[in-house]
């Protein structure tokens, strides 16, 4: 599996690429196939860069429906369809269906195509919508606390790495934390829009085996390498990849 850190800025450093995942599985298992995690509002512009197999993002799985792990998704969308007749797979956890399908609605509109003429009105949708479930050797959702809306985090199975997604609560003791080899977990280090995300400052109470374990994201600081803090946690930046045999 591989793993490459596309962003790490949150909704309020739009100067940077929102947090967001590209995981490439094993051809021998997966084919080509890609799975992204969220796509922000400027996450396509960075897919669409020409450094990025956007063709083969199979799946993308949504943590919450917020702007900046959402914004982009329906140009993602298109953008497979018309260039490359792809249908895009939007996983999601249970309690997140009803905003994905609200959000999905307004803005990715039904096409279809008859002597050259496109009809909107046909029943054909670039999207699919599939539960988590659909995936249960790859990956599976766990939810989480976050102000206002449900959200998820994703734990890849085999490979033991989790991605806590948007929380302003997460339990260090938990059964994820405690069998994850590494996770990626957003936070805020600047003290604002406290009560939806981990305050750095909270953090560090956290056991030192899993503050190791542990590559903070979401904090919006363009930093050009990764580094390690003095609370034994490490900032992770944009172009980050990490390579699991």
């Amino acid at each position: 599996m591989i793993v490459e850190v596309l962003g790490v800025g949150n909704l309020f450093t739009p100067q940077i690429t929102n947090t967001s995942f590209l995981l490439t599985p094993p051809e021998k298992e997966y084919g080509k196939k890609k799975f992204l995690i969220d796509c922000g509002y400027n996450v396509f512009q960075k897919l669409v860069s020409g450094k990025y197999d956007i063709e083969n993002i199979a799946t993308v799985i949504i943590t919450h429906t917020h702007p900046d792990h959402v914004g982009s998704l329906g140009a993602l969308i298109y953008y497979r369809y018309f260039m490359f007749n792809k249908v895009t797979n939007v996983a999601f956890g249970f309690k997140c269906r009803t905003n994905v399908l609200k959000y999905l609605e307004s803005t990715v509109f039904n096409v279809g195509q008859k002597e050259n003429i496109r009809k909107d009105v046909y029943d054909f949708s670039p999207y699919r919508m599939v539960h988590c479930e659909n995936f249960p050797t790859l990956f599976t959702m766990f939810e989480v606390q976050h102000s206002g809306i449900p959200a998820y985090g994703v734990h890849l199975n085999k490979e033991k790495i989790t991605f806590t997604g948007d929380t302003d609560l997460l339990n260090p003791w938990s059964y994820v934390m405690a069998n994850s080899n590494l996770i990626f977990h957003d936070c805020l280090i600047d003290y604002y829009a406290r009560g939806t995300h981990s305050y750095i400052k909270d953090m560090e109470s956290y056991p030192t085996a899993i503050r190791e374990k542990i590559r903070l994201v979401h904090h919006g600081k363009n930093n050009s390498t990764s580094k390690v803090l003095n609370n034994g946690m490490t900032l992770c930046c944009e172009g980050y990849t990490y390579l699991h045999k």
